[in-house]
């Protein structure tokens, strides 16, 4: 074992026997010496990522593109084409539609899968074990489950319920918030994880809701591996601006995955079935992007902002 991981080992040691506040949040001396002995290790700059989103664009603009096409565009064009253009009974139009969409995003969470628990896995989280999925995994299974729910309820009346098939994208954001919101409220009262996150196991020291996404998606679905989780947890540990960061976009993201299901349920009930049906389905996938947009933007600012105070002060 390399001397980095036999002190990192050390730290979380440490950091398990006390209140669960990260380095660079507590107000004690010894937060306040670790935090400059961790920035004293990168005096030239925080710990690189290693992974540029411009590396993939294309790869993550085709994937996306098909997700869009298959979970949003789809659903809304047979609707509206079947039930309105071709006289097709409710009934089996979402029959059709059910079976159909939403394909792909189902696929690429079971190959995600089949990488965290084949042996040896280079995908996993740090310190888990095979068999064990990663947060995002975990948080995909809930929400999707809450989908498919509401697809197999909806269309199995001799009268579908429409407003009730309009839903399953606005849930599955909703329970993604929920996921999101457990470990950020446990890292705002400066508390310990209640279970694993990720690469980090009950009584670690919790870290922002967005912060085991960012970890497990790039190591999964970007193939990243452990290498991008140890790359992630080093910046995590040395800066606090990368901190405080990551809570921002936390509260940012929270504030999306709860207000815009809210919208959408209230739209759904209160227009048309036809619109709220269009409505539930392309909404959620326009806000995504939006806030995706919005997250690349923010983020790259304050990057600049993090490595030209660089190195943290306590």
């Amino acid at each position: 074992m390399s001397e980095t991981n036999l002190e990192r080992e050390k730290l979380e040691s440490e950091r398990s026997s006390n209140t669960g506040r990260e380095p660079g949040t507590g107000t004690n001396n010894a937060a306040n010496d670790e935090l400059i002995e961790l920035g004293r290790r990168w005096p030239d700059g925080p710990p690189p990522l290693p992974y540029n989103l411009k590396d993939h664009k294309l790869s993550i603009f085709w994937n996306w593109t098909l997700i869009v096409l298959d979970s949003a565009c789809l659903p809304i064009i047979l609707y509206w084409s079947l039930i309105y253009a071709a006289g097709v009974k409710p009934v089996i139009t979402f029959a059709i539609i059910t079976s159909v969409c939403g394909i792909l995003s189902p696929i690429k969470y079971f190959f995600g899968i089949l990488r965290l628990i084949k042996k040896d896995s280079d995908f996993i989280p740090m310190g888990s074990k095979r068999w064990r999925l990663d947060y995002f995994h975990v948080t995909f299974s809930v929400g999707y489950t809450a989908y498919l729910i509401e697809l197999i309820i909806g269309s199995a009346p001799h009268v579908p319920i429409v407003r009730l098939l309009a839903l399953p994208a606005p849930t599955l954001v909703f329970c993604m918030g929920i996921m999101i919101l457990i470990p950020q409220l446990r890292y705002t009262m400066g508390k310990p994880h209640i279970y694993r996150v990720s690469s980090y196991d009950r009584g670690h020291a919790a870290r922002p809701g967005v912060y085991p996404y960012i970890e497990d998606v790039v190591a999964v679905e970007g193939f990243g591996g452990l290498a991008w989780r140890q790359a992630i947890d080093d910046r995590y540990e040395a800066s606090p601006y990368f901190q405080r960061m990551l809570s921002k976009l936390t509260w940012f993201w929270l504030a999306g995955c709860f207000i815009m299901p809210a919208v959408c349920a209230v739209v759904i009930a209160l227009c048309i079935e036809p619109v709220g049906y269009t409505f539930g389905w392309a909404v959620p996938f326009i806000w995504a992007a939006l806030w995706a947009w919005i997250t690349i933007l923010w983020t790259k600012r304050m990057l600049k902002k993090e490595r030209a105070n660089w190195p943290p002060t306590a």
